[in-house]
């Protein structure tokens, strides 16, 4: 795994707790941060995520669980 999966794979670990403490400030930081390291259209998604002021805690951690499985599937 090469230092850029590394990364994202910190990242989604962080997000994962971030999600699981309900710190969605936190989480939105993390998905800021991923989506500097990815392509589109994930960048796209991730970036909208990020930006999102009217997140509620259930809905935020559904999202959040889709784009971490597309980021998996994407960085194998």
């Amino acid at each position: 795994m090469g230092s850029g999966n590394a990364t994202i794979g910190r990242l989604c670990v962080s997000g994962d707790r971030a999600c699981t403490s309900g710190d969605l400030p936190r989480l939105q930081g993390i998905a800021a941060r991923l989506a500097e390291l990815a392509a589109e259209p994930l960048h796209h998604e991730l970036r909208a995520f990020a930006e999102s002021t009217n997140l509620d805690p259930a809905q935020a951690t559904c999202t959040w669980m889709r784009i971490r499985d597309r980021i998996a599937r994407e960085s194998v």
